[in-house]
């Protein structure tokens, strides 16, 4: 094991407090500096699962994303009114709704963990991808929980309850995901391990709970924060800061990004 600096987007950092969840702007703060290098070189780009699209709105900030696609019951209305797609469009979950060879770049962050039919989604990515074309995504590992707080406190179940809740349905082991990857007739370019922290993962947990009061003003207001929810987010911060100046470097990481091509 050592110590390192770890490397996040401050100005990242501040959009998710102000607007989203703790939980969410610390690990997207760490997520964004891995797809901002090749923000000049995107193309026409697809995110898939694009969600509410606040992610690529902050990551990619002044820089339209040709399209996003998501399911039905997703938040992808959102993303359509936020602005920063070209289209956004719901799909069935399996197959993308455009020809082969259609983009120069796929963005994928924490879905595919999500997906029961995680291995069909990556060949349709390789699908629509032009020759040279690149996979920039994130994914969780079947490591996902082992040092959460309650893991600590209560033991495995813990982690199988919190992966339930968190719907990893397809986390599996760093090597399966190459081997994917690779299935699918990707060749990998790029590989960061991310996470691998003790302190951050029980102050991930935390937050999780903390963000209780996020979902109440969600309810109430239709925003993940407002009035007290906001100062509250901003107080994180001093924390998150602090968590990030250093951390223990550990091989069995519970997040991944990958950067692929076809």
């Amino acid at each position: 094991m050592k110590t390192k600096n770890l490397l996040l987007d401050q100005r990242v950092l501040d959009e998710f407090l102000d607007r989203e969840p703790p939980h969410l702007a610390m690990i997207r703060a760490i997520e964004a500096p891995f797809y901002e290098k090749y923000r000049d070189h995107l193309g026409r780009a697809l995110d898939v699962g694009c969600g509410d699209g606040f992610f690529t709105w902050s990551v990619f900030r002044g820089k339209e994303i040709s399209t996003g696609i998501d399911v039905a019951g997703s938040l992808w209305p959102e993303a359509q009114r936020r602005g920063n797609y070209g289209e956004v469009k719901e799909y069935d979950g399996t197959r993308f709704p455009y020809p082969e060879g259609t983009f120069d770049t796929v963005i994928c962050n924490c879905v595919l963990e999500h997906i029961p039919q995680s291995q069909t989604i990556i060949k349709e990515m390789h699908r629509v991808l032009k020759r040279g074309g690149k996979l920039l995504t994130t994914v969780v590992t079947d490591t996902f929980g082992d040092r959460l707080l309650g893991k600590k406190i209560i033991g495995e179940a813990y982690k199988k309850w919190f992966n339930r809740k968190s719907i990893h349905v397809a986390n599996v082991s760093p090597m399966r995901w190459r081997q994917q990857f690779k299935e699918a007739g990707f060749t990998l370019v790029e590989e960061k391990k991310y996470f691998n922290s003790n302190n951050l993962m029980t102050w991930f947990d935390v937050t999780h709970y903390w963000g209780v009061s996020n979902l109440l003003t969600r309810k109430l207001f239709g925003k993940w924060v407002w009035g007290p929810s906001y100062i509250s987010n901003r107080l994180w911060k001093l924390l998150f800061e602090r968590l990030a100046e250093r951390i223990t470097e550990n091989d069995d990481s519970p997040y991944l990004f990958v950067a692929a091509e076809k």
